[in-house]
């Protein structure tokens, strides 16, 4: 084989190889189901008691124990209902205006009853709106379960 020969085959497989690394995402996760967000009902507010977010027959509630504030622990917890097994759950918290850093925490607990402790950032304009994302995975391959709620700290 000629050296002109040998160098079009490798180079005609490289340029297949990159063709099919370019679209293994687009490959891998067609065979993973959507992610599904479920949506909070009307306009709970965590600050004021427990808050529901459903889509069709899945439905979390979340809570928390105490009136947010900054530097304060705060307990979170959460029940689910219609979603099978989770297998993890962490609550994501951020500012709804305002970067505030990365605050995730894993909550501990199995089925449907979970809880995570954490607490806020200090925020030096007073009152500010946070964002509680819940992210739940059934197993690694799945697409997550996601919800968001919102509620006001001092």
């Amino acid at each position: 084989m000629k050296s002109k020969q040998k160098a079009l085959i490798l180079l005609t497989l490289g340029a297949a190889t990159l063709l099919i690394l370019g679209n293994l995402n687009q490959i891998t996760s067609a065979t993973k189901a959507p992610a599904s967000t479920l949506v909070p009902l009307s306009e709970c507010s965590l600050e004021s008691g427990r808050c529901t977010a459903s889509l069709n027959d899945q439905e979390i509630v979340l809570s928390v124990d105490s009136s947010p504030a900054s530097l304060k622990p705060l307990v979170f917890e959460l029940d689910t209902h219609g979603l099978g097994e989770i297998k993890s759950a962490s609550l994501n918290l951020k500012g709804k205006e305002m970067y505030m850093g990365i605050n995730q925490t894993p909550f501990s607990g199995s089925n449907n009853q979970w809880t995570a402790t954490t607490e806020l950032a200090v925020c030096t304009t007073g009152k500010m709106v946070w964002q509680a994302e819940v992210v739940m995975l059934r197993d690694s391959d799945s697409a997550p379960i996601t919800a968001i709620f919102e509620f006001e700290a001092k």
